[in-house]
């Protein structure tokens, strides 16, 4: 996860993308899973992949309901802004 937060501050999203996807692949259920599930799916879409931060994304809803009130609004705006259909 961490290594994700550094390569966004070194403006090297590819790079972030797949650390933050490795971090929630590496703990699923883990304290920053909905996290790095809602910054996998927020650049994915600012890369142009739609479907799969529409997936992400869906993913984060479903899969972490205990996630802070904050991840998840922002993960339904993006959704909503995508046009996500499911």
């Amino acid at each position: 996860y961490w290594l994700g937060e550094i390569s966004l501050s070194e403006n090297n999203p590819e790079e972030a993308l797949a650390h933050f996807r490795k971090a929630y692949e590496a703990s699923p259920n883990g304290e920053k899973a909905s996290e790095a599930l809602l910054k996998a799916g927020l650049l994915e879409s600012g890369l142009g992949q739609t479907t799969p931060a529409c997936t992400t994304l869906g993913d984060l809803l479903r899969k972490h309901p205990q996630a802070s009130t904050t991840i998840r609004i922002q993960a339904e705006q993006e959704r909503q802004r995508l046009n996500c259909t499911r």
